[in-house]
């Protein structure tokens, strides 16, 4: 009987570990549509600048416009370093889940042996 239980455990388990890695591809899918989304928005911006670059400027107007232009590089920056540790945590959870579902189908054939 308590083998049953501990089975039955174990596929439940391994149940929920494969539901969770499904769930991490589909996050994976929503960081890359994120980060082509801030890319095609970084590029979109850094065109409009600089079609506003060939305006005249006087000296006042030209740091506002590198001001500006600088924070657009460093919030595109800054949201890639998001994704790219985002990345990084669903990589190392999807890892540990590979691992832990080797453990899990060890422990089975134990249980079934």
């Amino acid at each position: 009987m308590s083998c049953r239980r501990n089975s039955d455990t174990i596929l439940k388990e391994r149940q929920q570990a494969f539901q969770r890695w499904n769930q991490i591809d589909i996050e994976v899918r929503q960081v890359n549509r994120f980060e082509e989304e801030i890319d095609g928005l970084y590029g979109n911006a850094v065109f409009s600048l600089s079609q506003i670059e060939n305006l005249p400027m006087n000296r006042l107007d030209v740091y506002d416009f590198q001001d500006i232009l600088l924070s657009v590089q460093r919030n595109h920056h800054l949201l890639s370093l998001d994704v790219e540790n985002k990345r990084i945590e669903l990589k190392k959870e999807e890892r540990a889940l590979e691992e832990r579902l080797e453990n899990l189908q060890r422990e089975y054939n134990k249980v079934l042996n």
